[in-house]
C-alpha cells in the first residue's frame, strides 16, 4: 500500500443548502494557516444507474498530501466544528497509488462524534 493522500469530505450528497457556505468556511479558514491542502467542491454527473429520487455523488471538503499527516488533529478538529454547527458527518479517507483505490477509514461530526484521531494514525501506521 502506498497512500499518497487523504482526503476529509462531507458524508452525504445532500449538499445544496450547505455546500456554498462550507466551501466559504474552509477557504476562509485555509487562507489563516499553513496547511498544503486543496478545497473540494464537485458534484459528480447522473449515472443511468439512479433513480429520480437518487442525489448523484458530491465530493465536498479537502484532500491532503500525506506530508500533512501530523497536522491531521487540527485540521480535522476545524472540520469537526464544521460538522457540528452544519449538522453534517465527515468522512475521512485515504488514496492508495498502487491500487487507486479510495477507502474511508473514519468518520467524525454531529452523529458520530470528535475525530478520532488515534485510530486513524493507528490505521495509517502513522506515530507522532
Amino acid at each position: 500500500m502506498k497512500i499518497t493522500s487523504l482526503y476529509i469530505y462531507i458524508d452525504g450528497s445532500d449538499l445544496n443548502d450547505v455546500a456554498d457556505k462550507i466551501e466559504s468556511s474552509i477557504e476562509t479558514w485555509l487562507n489563516n494557516t499553513d496547511f498544503d491542502a486543496i478545497i473540494v467542491n464537485q458534484k459528480h454527473e447522473r449515472t443511468p444507474d439512479l433513480k429520480n429520487a437518487d442525489l448523484t455523488d458530491w465530493d465536498l471538503g479537502i484532500n491532503l498530501n500525506y506530508d500533512q499527516l501530523s497536522k491531521l488533529n487540527e485540521i480535522a478538529n476545524y472540520l469537526y466544528s464544521l460538522a457540528i454547527k452544519y449538522n453534517r458527518n465527515f468522512a475521512l479517507g485515504y488514496y492508495d497509488a498502487t491500487s487507486n483505490i479510495t477507502e474511508n477509514i473514519s468518520y467524525f461530526g454531529s452523529e458520530d462524534g470528535k475525530p478520532k484521531i488515534s485510530e486513524i494514525y493507528e490505521i495509517l501506521g502513522y506515530s507522532c
